[in-house]
């Protein structure tokens, strides 16, 4: 199987798991931003719809505009068991990692979202994630979070602490590959499809290495 089909079936795989968790999750409209239980337990719905919502409110209330433009840009918010937060370009979603949710403050939690909604965003303008692009793209998703926390009461110190995060970079592919590794985990993807990926990141990583040789 080439690489090409590889990430075919990858994507393929991801969008049909995303449909039927679609199906069968609970989702609620709070602030006219759909979200979506997706695949967390019972007893965690509860929980992420009520801390969502108040993430929401607050960028309601100290930037709305930018809560217009999270409508306009994200279909839907959704909540996942574990790996990284992410934006779903495919189908124009956030995937908000519970252990962040159940732990974040509201502010945090915000930040994120606007994080992630800012990635959309780029996307949309044509800007692809790829390794010239990830340093000022991840630059420019922290910028609009510590824009956001100077608008909150005693935010500076929020702001500042979020841009220092720049300074240890978190997007290497290694970072990356783990981050889809987790997911697919998180997501129970079946067992031999998980190693069909580690399988194939071994392989991008001994391409990589041998390039850096020659």
């Amino acid at each position: 199987m080439t690489e090409w089909m590889r990430r075919t079936v990858g994507t393929g795989m991801v969008r049909l798991s995303h449909r039927l968790m679609l199906l069968m999750s609970e989702q609620r409209r709070v602030v006219g931003v759909e979200l979506s239980s997706f695949m967390l337990q019972s007893r965690y719905k509860l929980v992420f719809f009520g801390r969502v919502q108040r993430a929401l409110e607050l960028i309601a209330l100290y930037e709305p505009r930018r809560l217009d433009r999270i409508r306009r840009d994200v279909r839907m918010i959704c909540g996942i068991s574990g790996g990284p937060n992410h934006y779903q370009h495919v189908d124009r979603m956030i995937m908000l990692s519970l252990p962040g949710v159940l732990y974040g403050s509201p502010a945090e939690l915000a930040m994120t979202i606007i994080h992630e909604a800012t990635h959309g965003r780029i996307i949309d303008r044509g800007i692809q994630y790829d390794v010239e692009n990830r340093d000022r793209i991840e630059a420019a998703c922290v910028r609009q979070e510590a824009a956001f926390a100077r608008c909150l009461p005693g935010g500076e110190a929020l702001a500042d602490a979020e841009l220092a995060k720049l300074e240890r970079p978190w997007w290497s592919d290694q970072s990356l590959q783990e981050g889809q590794l987790q997911h697919a985990r998180a997501e129970e993807l079946p067992s031999w499809f998980i190693r069909m990926m580690e399988r194939s990141f071994a392989r991008r990583a001994a391409r990589a290495a041998a390039a850096a040789r020659r």
